[in-house]
C-alpha cells in the first residue's frame, strides 16, 4: 500500500482550487450566497489551472465539485442522534470516506464512483417530533445532481463548510473508497429503514414521483390501497386479447395485488380464459415465474382501465354508501365478467341524470362541414396529433428538427418542404446543454439567412442536463403519470400560442421500461392528451435499435410498438455510406454527411413517393467554431442525358450481344457476370456532358426501370461455347420515333 502524502495547506483561495484540480477533482465556481453554479455549461466544465483566476473572480465565491468521479451521500437529517447513527454507519461501510458538514447536524459522506452517473433512489423524506422538536430526515444519493459545495460559506448559516478529519484538498480522488452501485443501494435501503423506524412508519409506502389520485382518501386511515371490488372492476377493462407484453403485465398486476396467492391465480385463469389461445399451463408457468414485490404493480391495471374508457372516479366510489355507489342509473359490477345491472328503483327526483346512450345513430352527411386536418409542416406535423422521427445517434436528427422548427417559425420552406401553417415552436432537448443548442440554432439561422427578428417571439427552447420533462414514472406499484406536468402544459402551450412542440429524445421524457407496451401507452396517452387539448402538433425524437449494418425501418424503432402505433406520422433516418453515395452518382466531396429520410408511416397522409435526402454541412459561426447544419440534397438524376437517341443506341448494343471470337453471347442482368453485365453498356456510354456519365448504381436503377416497363426482357438461350443454356437480355423495341 502506498504511503499517504502530506500535502501543505493551500496558501490562497486560487491555490485551493488548483490543488483540487491536481488531485483529480473538477471544480466549478459558485457565486456568494448560492448553492449552485450559475454560469452556462458548468455541467461539462473542465477548468485548467490557468483559467482559475478568470472563473473565481469575485469576493466570497464558493467552490463546488462535479459528480463525475465522486458521490455525495447527503445525510439531510435534522435530528442529531439519527444523523450520527446514519453517518457512522456510512463510514463503517465505506472505510476512508470523507465527511463534510455544511449545516449541523446535517452532513455528507464522500466516496468515489466506479460508474459515473448511476442512479440510486433517495430515501423517503419523513417527519417526526423528538423531545417536543419537529425534525425532518432524508438521505440523498447525489450522483446525478451534478455538483456539491466543497468550500466556502454556507448561504444559510454564514459559516464555512467544514471537513471532519481529512480535508478534500489533501485527498486525491484516487484514494476515495469506491463502493459498487449495489453497495450504495444497500446503504440506501438500510438508511431508509432507519428513517422509517424513526418516523414510526412500520409498513413501507410505495415510492411515488407524482400524485396519481388515490382511492378512499376520506377513509381517515390513510389507506389508499384499492379494494378487491375496485381491482376486479378495473380488470374488466383490460382485455386478455391484448398483445403478449400487455397480457403478461396484467398477470403481474394480479399477482402483485393478491401477493401471489391461490385466489389471485384463480382470477388470472378466469380473466385469461376468454382468450382463444388460452392454456392453463401457460398461465401457471407465468405465475410461478413472478416474485412478490417485483415487476409490474397492481396500479398498472387501473391506468390501463382508464385508457380503455373506465371512469376511475366511479370505481373509487365503490364501497361507499349505496346511494353514492350508483353511476348513471347502474350499479358497478362486483365480479369479473358480470355485466352492470340496473340500480334499484328510487324516487324519480332522486334519480341521477342518465348518461348519453350508445350506440349512436350516424346522421351527419355534410362533407363540407368537417374541419380539414391542420397540417403544419409537410405531411409530418399535424395539429392534435403525435409524430415520430427515429434515427441512430450522430446522423443529424436534432439538426434536421431545428431547421424544420425555423421553417415553421418563419413560414419559409428552408428544406424545400411546404410550411402549411406558420406558428410558434417549442423545442425541448433533454440531452444537450443549452450552449450546444444555441450553436446549432444560430448556425442554422446563419446558413439559411434567418434573422433574429424573424424568430423572435416565435421560438421557445428549453434544454440542458438539469432541465427535465417527465410525463410518467414506473415503480413497483405500476406506471404513475405526472398529471401536474400535463396540466401545466395544457395551460402554458396555448398561453404562448405554440402550435408545434418537439421533444428530443422521447426516452428522456419518461422513467419507464420502454419495452413495456402498457407503460409506453400510458406515457403516450399523456402526450396525446396535451396535443389534443392544446391543438398543437407534438414531434417525438426517438432512437432505433442497432441494425448490424442493415438500414433501419419503422420496425427498428427501439422499445415497445405502442409508440409507433399511437403516432400518426413517422419518419426514419438512415446514414448513406460513402460507398452507396458514390454508387448513386454523388460527387466524392458531397458524399460525406449524407442521410436519407424515409416516410415510415403516415396514417393521415399519402406516403411519400420517394425518400428525401439531406446532408450535414459545416457552417462557421462567429466564435470560430464549425457547426453541422442539415441542408436539402438532391441526388443526381440518373436519367439526365438519356435522350431517345442514346437509349436506342444502347438498346442496339444489347441486341448485338457480346462479340467475341468464340461465339455470340447475350448480355446478362447479373452484375456478377462482369463483362456480360448489361449495365456496363450504360456506364461506358460516351455522354456529351461530363455530368451525365453514370455510375454502376445508377446503371442498375436504369436497367431495373427498363425491365419493369418491358423495354427489355430476359430470355433463355443456348450458349454453344458453354454447351449449356444461359440467361440473356434482349430489347423488345425502340423508343421515340424509332418505335
Amino acid at each position: 500500500m502506498m504511503a499517504q502524502i502530506d500535502y501543505e495547506k493551500p496558501s490562497s483561495f486560487h491555490d485551493l482550487v488548483c490543488r483540487l484540480i491536481d488531485l483529480g477533482y473538477m471544480p466549478v465556481p459558485i457565486p456568494s450566497g448560492c448553492k449552485g453554479p450559475t454560469i452556462q455549461g458548468w455541467q461539462n466544465l473542465r477548468m485548467s489551472k490557468a483559467a482559475v483566476p478568470s472563473y473565481f473572480n469575485q469576493e466570497g465565491m464558493l467552490v463546488g465539485v462535479l459528480h463525475k468521479n465522486n458521490c455525495f451521500l447527503d445525510i439531510d437529517v435534522y435530528d442529531p442522534d439519527l444523523s450520527k447513527i446514519i453517518s457512522d454507519e456510512a463510514k463503517r461501510r465505506f472505510p476512508g470516506a470523507l465527511e463534510r458538514v455544511g449545516q449541523y447536524p446535517k452532513t455528507a459522506i464522500v466516496v468515489g464512483l466506479d460508474e459515473c452517473g448511476y442512479k440510486v433512489q433517495n430515501t423517503i423524506r419523513a417527519e417526526s417530533e423528538v423531545d417536543g422538536k419537529h425534525y425532518t430526515a432524508q438521505v440523498e444519493i447525489r450522483t446525478l445532481t451534478r455538483q456539491a459545495v466543497a468550500y466556502g460559506k454556507h448561504p444559510d448559516t454564514g459559516q464555512n463548510y467544514k471537513w471532519i478529519g481529512r480535508e478534500l484538498w489533501e485527498t486525491p480522488v484516487s484514494e476515495l473508497p469506491i463502493p459498487t452501485k449495489q453497495g450504495v443501494q444497500d446503504f440506501r435501503d438500510w438508511a431508509d429503514a432507519q428513517i422509517r423506524e424513526w418516523a414510526g412508519e412500520v409498513e413501507p409506502q410505495p415510492a411515488q414521483l407524482f400524485s396519481i389520485g388515490m382511492f378512499h382518501k376520506d377513509s381517515g386511515n390513510g389507506d389508499d390501497r384499492a379494494t378487491e371490488e375496485q381491482f376486479v372492476e378495473a380488470l374488466r377493462y383490460a382485455s386478455p386479447h391484448a398483445d403478449y407484453e400487455t397480457w403478461v403485465s396484467c398477470l403481474m398486476g394480479i399477482h402483485d395485488f393478491y401477493g401471489g396467492s391461490g385466489s389471485g391465480l384463480a382470477l388470472a385463469h378466469q380473466w385469461s380464459s376468454d382468450y382463444h389461445g388460452y392454456t392453463a399451463q401457460e398461465v401457471d408457468a407465468k405465475w410461478r415465474s413472478f416474485e412478490v414485490g417485483k415487476g409490474v404493480g397492481y396500479r398498472t391495471i387501473f391506468h390501463l382501465a382508464k385508457q380503455n374508457g373506465a371512469d376511475l372516479s366511479a370505481i373509487a366510489r365503490m364501497g361507499k354508501p349505496a346511494l353514492e355507489a350508483t353511476v348513471s342509473g347502474f350499479e358497478i359490477a362486483t365480479s369479473l365478467g358480470e355485466q352492470p345491472k340496473p340500480a334499484p328503483a328510487a324516487d324519480a327526483a332522486a334519480q341521477p341524470k342518465p348518461a348519453a346512450s350508445f350506440p349512436t345513430l350516424y346522421e351527419d352527411f355534410d362533407e363540407a362541414s368537417i374541419e380539414p386536418r391542420r397540417w403544419i409542416y409537410g405531411n409530418h406535423y399535424l395539429r392534435s396529433f403525435v409524430s415520430v422521427l427515429a434515427s441512430a445517434g450522430g446522423i443529424g436528427k436534432t439538426s434536421l428538427q431545428i431547421v424544420e422548427a425555423l421553417a415553421v417559425c418563419t413560414g419559409r420552406p428552408l428544406l424545400g418542404e411546404e410550411v402549411k401553417e406558420q406558428c410558434n415552436v417549442w423545442i425541448v432537448n433533454l440531452e444537450d446543454p443549452m450552449d450546444e443548442m444555441k450553436r446549432r440554432v444560430l448556425a442554422a439561422m446563419r446558413h439559411y439567412g434567418v434573422t433574429a427578428d424573424e424568430v423572435r417571439g416565435r421560438l421557445f427552447i428549453d434544454a440542458g442536463r438539469e432541465f427535465s420533462l417527465t410525463f410518467a414514472a414506473q415503480t413497483r406499484e405500476g406506471v404513475i403519470p405526472n398529471d401536474a406536468l400535463v396540466a401545466h402544459l395544457k395551460t402554458e402551450i396555448p398561453a404562448r400560442d405554440i402550435g408545434c412542440v418537439f421533444i428530443d429524445p422521447f426516452v428522456g421524457a419518461h422513467q419507464i421500461n420502454e419495452n413495456d407496451n402498457m407503460a409506453v401507452n400510458s406515457v403516450v396517452a399523456q402526450i396525446r392528451e396535451v396535443a389534443d387539448e392544446t391543438r398543437c402538433a407534438i414531434g417525438l425524437v426517438h432512437h432505433v435499435r442497432k441494425g448490424n449494418g442493415l438500414d433501419a425501418d419503422i420496425d427498428s424503432v427501439r422499445g415497445a410498438g405502442a409508440l409507433i402505433g399511437a403516432a400518426r406520422a413517422a419518419r426514419v433516418i438512415n446514414r448513406v455510406s460513402e460507398k452507396d453515395a458514390l454508387e448513386l452518382g454523388v460527387k466524392p466531396e458531397e458524399s460525406i454527411g449524407l442521410f436519407r429520410v424515409d416516410d415510415g408511416k403516415a396514417n393521415l397522409a399519402p406516403p411519400a413517393a420517394n425518400a428525401v435526402y439531406r446532408r450535414m454541412m459545416g457552417v462557421k459561426i462567429a466564435n470560430g467554431e464549425w457547426i453541422g447544419v442539415a441542408v436539402p440534397f438532391e441526388l443526381p438524376d440518373e436519367w439526365s442525358g438519356l435522350t431517345d437517341i442514346v437509349i436506342n443506341t444502347i438498346l442496339g448494343q444489347i441486341d448485338a450481344g457480346v462479340q467475341n471470337v468464340e461465339s455470340e453471347e447475350y448480355f446478362s442482368l447479373r452484375p456478377q457476370d462482369k463483362a456480360r453485365w448489361v449495365g456496363q453498356l450504360i456506364v461506358d456510354h460516351p455522354f456529351s456532358r461530363a455530368e451525365d456519365f453514370k455510375t454502376e448504381g445508377q446503371a442498375k436503377q436504369i436497367i431495373k426501370a427498363w425491365l419493369k416497363s418491358g423495354l427489355i426482357e430476359e430470355i433463355t438461350y443456348h450458349a454453344a461455347a458453354q454447351r449449356k443454356d444461359r440467361k440473356g437480355v434482349i430489347s423488345t423495341g425502340r423508343v421515340g420515333e424509332q418505335k
